[in-house]
């Protein structure tokens, strides 16, 4: 059976392709196979003039999960329907990339290194729409695993 990766690698231009992970990401326990799209990078399925969030990791874990994972990585304080509108940007090119039968798992998160109390808050009420699924926004600290958030 193709993985998410293998499907998807072929749809986007590789230089847009991040091949050593993420800055403030540790890609620790993340499954080695994995395509991680950069979308500020020139090729990105994103408009570089359009909302998006940093960037979208597929990963194909070795007991046959697949991850859908739009990530958006801030350096201070946000605004949590900003931060969704981003996240939402990325999922929606999900969807343009992996095919429509595929089964996979999906996780949107944003990573911060501070994030005031009512911004935390108004975090948890925004959801990132998927094929049909409202989901929740997850947050963690910069510097934190991507593993720990994807169990």
């Amino acid at each position: 059976m193709t993985s998410l990766v293998e499907q998807v690698a072929p749809k986007v231009d590789a230089r847009c392709i991040g091949r050593r992970g993420l800055s403030t990401v540790v890609m620790t326990g993340v499954p080695q196979k994995r395509l991680v799209i950069d979308f500020d990078k020139p090729g990105s399925p994103l408009q570089q003039d359009s909302t998006r969030c940093d960037y979208l990791c597929i990963a194909a874990a070795d007991n046959g999960d697949d991850w859908i994972v739009p990530l958006e990585l801030k350096k201070g304080s946000f605004k949590a329907k900003g931060v969704a509108r981003q996240l939402q940007a990325g999922t929606n090119a999900a969807d343009e990339l992996v095919a429509p039968a595929a089964s996979f798992k999906f996780r949107a998160v944003v990573f911060s290194r501070n994030v005031r109390k009512a911004e935390r808050r108004n975090l948890k009420r925004e959801r990132v729409q998927f094929r049909g699924l409202r989901e929740e926004i997850r947050r963690s600290k910069c510097g934190d695993r991507l593993a720990s958030i994807l169990r």
